[in-house]
């Protein structure tokens, strides 16, 4: 299978924008469709109990590592990815490197964002959110040196897998904002999977606008006292 490596005109690549904020925005509606297939052919997409939060129960999960690892999907997303981005920010691309900073979130998140740095020449740092950064290493925190980067950039880009509740997007900021005074930034979100219907359960406000790879793929939450208690329904995965 082959993606198309022409960009495809702005009406044609950017989907109906969600009217609630953060607005979400596909960046390409072919590459879309191709993450939609590989989903259905591959049966990456499951249902069950999937503890994201102590709050918030996700009931669906994607693979996304054999998703990314379907050649070409890396390096497609990361294009795509990087000509949104370009938009959003608009001037040279030295001066998109000046003016901006990615930070990549989690694992996944950390792959993009390093691998859009190359691309783009924007500098990126990867941050621990899963668990509020309690499973973290040092080295993914919020240090000396992503905030001193902080310091004169107009822009801020969070990169990550799927978003679902918006948790992981408020928390990074949360931590940043206790630390240096952001009051000028502003925030963009990038990610491969993110639910246009759902209403982010957190304020998510900061962030002008989500580019995602996928928003049409359903991703339900719910809080966790809409569910059984876990002795009755344990989730298959938890993060808590």
């Amino acid at each position: 299978m082959e993606f198309a490596a022409t960009e495809a005109p702005r009406d044609e690549q950017a989907t109906a924008v969600c009217e609630m904020k953060p607005a979400v925005e596909v960046i390409d509606s072919d590459l879309q469709d191709v993450v939609l297939e590989v989903v259905r052919r591959e049966r990456l997409y499951r249902f069950g109990r999937f503890a994201t939060s102590d709050t918030d129960v996700s009931l669906a999960w994607v693979s996304v590592g054999p998703l990314l690892n379907h050649e070409p999907m890396l390096s497609s997303v990361v294009k795509k990815m990087s000509v949104w981005l370009g938009r959003q920010i608009g001037g040279a691309e030295s001066d998109q490197a000046a003016n901006a900073l990615l930070l990549g979130v989690d694992c996944w998140g950390a792959v993009l964002a390093s691998q859009l740095s190359v691309v783009s020449g924007v500098p990126n740092f990867c941050v621990a959110a899963r668990a509020r950064g309690e499973h973290s290493v040092p080295q993914e925190g919020i240090d000396e040196r992503l905030l001193g980067s902080i310091a004169g950039r107009h822009w801020v880009v969070i990169v990550s897998d799927v978003i679902a509740t918006g948790r992981s997007l408020a928390f990074v900021r949360e931590r940043i904002a206790a630390k240096v005074p952001i009051d000028s930034v502003r925030w963009l979100a990038l990610s491969i999977i993110c639910d246009r219907e759902n209403k982010r359960v957190v304020e998510c406000e900061f962030i002008e606008r989500i580019g995602t790879v996928c928003g049409e793929l359903r991703m339900p939450v719910l809080a966790k006292d809409r569910l059984p208690d876990e002795g009755i329904l344990p989730p298959e995965i938890s993060f808590r």
